[in-house]
This record gives C-alpha cells, sequence and structure tokens, in this order.
C-alpha cells in the first residue's frame, strides 16, 4: 500500500471515530401528515388516523389537533362542527396514540362497519395516532377534515356525505351449473358507487377465498356468483352492500403494490396524503331459490 494510500486511510479512520463520539439525532425528511378519515352518518363519533410522513424517523407528532368543518349551503361558508386534540382524548379516557380495530367474534352476524388503515408505513416505526371527534353529519352535506400539528404543513380533504338506504331484497336462484344473484336497494344520497359481496352469516369459514364483489352505478344487481362464493357463504348466504363517495371509490380502486415498485392510490388530501371520503353499510339475508 502506498504512502498515500496509508495517509488517506488513516484520515478515513480518523474521521469515522470521531462520528462514534457523537450523537447522532435523526432528523425529520418531510414537513407533511398522512391522513385517514373515512366518514359515517350512521355513528356519532369518527376515528381519524393520523401519522407524519416521515414515521421512521420522527416517532411523535405534538400539538396535533383535528377538526371537522360542514359547509353552509346557502353561503358557501364553512362551519366548525367537531375538534378533537390529545386534551380531549385523555379528558375522555381515551387512547391517543394508539390505532385499535375490533376483532369480531368467531359467530358475529355483522362484519366489523369501520375500514382499516390502508397504509403500511403508518405503523412502521411510531408516531400512529387515532382521534375521534364527535359530530352529528348530514347526509349530502359536504365536510372538510383538516389535520394540524407542530411544524407540520395543515393536511385538508373534503367529501360529500353519503346517505341511509335499504335493501329492497336479494336472491340467489340456482340451475344446473350456474347461480344467478338477483339484489336491489334504496338509492343512497351522495353515492358514487355501491359495492357490494356474499358472505356467511355464522361461524368462520378459515379455507374460504373472499376474492368475488361486484362494483354497482345503480340501485340493482342481476348477474352470476361463481360457485367459489357461494360455497363459501355457508347455509345462510348474506348480501353486503356498501355505498361510498367518489374520493373513497378511486383509494380503494386504484394503485398497486408492485413487486419493484409501488403505485399509490387516487387521493384527495391537500398539503399530505391520504383520503377523506365516506361510506354507509347495510346487510341482509339472500333467499336461494334452487
Amino acid at each position: 500500500m502506498t504512502k498515500h494510500r496509508l495517509a488517506g486511510l488513516a484520515a478515513l479512520t480518523a474521521v469515522l471515530s470521531a462520528c462514534e463520539e457523537l450523537p447522532l439525532q435523526p432528523t425529520g425528511l418531510s414537513d407533511q401528515l398522512l391522513l385517514y378519515a373515512v366518514l359515517n352518518p350512521d355513528s356519532t363519533r369518527h376515528r381519524i388516523e393520523v401519522a407524519p410522513t416521515d414515521g421512521f424517523t420522527v416517532l411523535s407528532l405534538t400539538g396535533l389537533t383535528i377538526r371537522i368543518h360542514q359547509r353552509e349551503a346557502a353561503s358557501g361558508g364553512w362551519t366548525l362542527v367537531a375538534e378533537w386534540d390529545s386534551a380531549r382524548a385523555a379528558a375522555a379516557g381515551e387512547p391517543f396514540t394508539e390505532c385499535r380495530y375490533p376483532i369480531p367474534s368467531r359467530d358475529a352476524e355483522w362484519p366489523s362497519l369501520s375500514p382499516g388503515p390502508l397504509w403500511v408505513n403508518m405503523s412502521a416505526g411510531g408516531g400512529n395516532y387515532c382521534l375521534r371527534p364527535e359530530a352529528v353529519l348530514r347526509p349530502g352535506a359536504t365536510y372538510r377534515v383538516e389535520a394540524t400539528a407542530e411544524g407540520r404543513v395543515p393536511a385538508v380533504g373534503e367529501t360529500r356525505v353519503v346517505g341511509d338506504f335499504r335493501l329492497e331484497g336479494a336472491a340467489i336462484s340456482s340451475g344446473a351449473d350456474a347461480h344467478s344473484l338477483t339484489a336491489s336497494w334504496s338509492e343512497s344520497t351522495a353515492a358514487h358507487r355501491y359495492l357490494m359481496a356474499v358472505r356467511r352469516r355464522y361461524g368462520e369459514c378459515y379455507n374460504c377465498v373472499r376474492a368475488w364483489y361486484a362494483e354497482v352505478e345503480d340501485t340493482s344487481f342481476e348477474g352470476r356468483v361463481p360457485q367459489a362464493a357461494l360455497d363459501n357463504a355457508g347455509p345462510v348466504p348474506m348480501l353486503d352492500v356498501a355505498a361510498v363517495d367518489r374520493h373513497f371509490h378511486a383509494f380503494l380502486t386504484t394503485g398497486d403494490q408492485g413487486n419493484l415498485h409501488q403505485v399509490h392510490p387516487v387521493q384527495n388530501v391537500v398539503g399530505g396524503y391520504g383520503v377523506v371520503g365516506s361510506f354507509v353499510h347495510r346487510s341482509g339475508e339472500i333467499a336461494m331459490n334452487r
């Protein structure tokens, strides 16, 4: 090894040794927020999830606040209808930094009505917050959800809340080699699409394939159902129908995980990432005509 290389190696070793003696503090890579809010008018408490986009290096947020505003039809202005922060969470005795999702029992008759988080990195490294502001939402009205935190760009998203609807009937007719489902329901205010699927009412099916569902623009469906879907539904099949707004629909039906590169879903949050949408879910028993 030449003298020049030896000198360079010695200098590099000295620099690295000096660096080891200094405390290395992670610095934020982004000042934006992830915001996930799917408003359901069936409930007066609305679970909203917030996380820093740089959750691997920034493990906590300070001064985090969620506000929900309603647009006034006459004036076009915004009225504050709900606000939630760490102080309110502490006073209510609710966890502020934990996102807990109820696990339905094995014999649960109805599925969970609240969709879980769709962010892979929201739970990585910490910094994941669940807030539950309280507000009575009016179907058809437009709401704006805003998340703010110290040192962060406000994340804002708007949606028009979908309305109540009812299932009017569902039946499956089975022939020699095909099964036909006929179903109808009333219209939901502000619904962009209806997502429907067949499931079993009682018990768990560990080897079942739950990949079949249908996307419907109108308030009725008539078409074939795969044999696997009917087998998985068991002796008492149920029909699930969810009315979703256009923002939540786009978020659910776009994007791709990919093996090398991930394509993110369509999002409507300004100043950050995520979705502010709305959905309503209804279930009913399917009559079997064999």
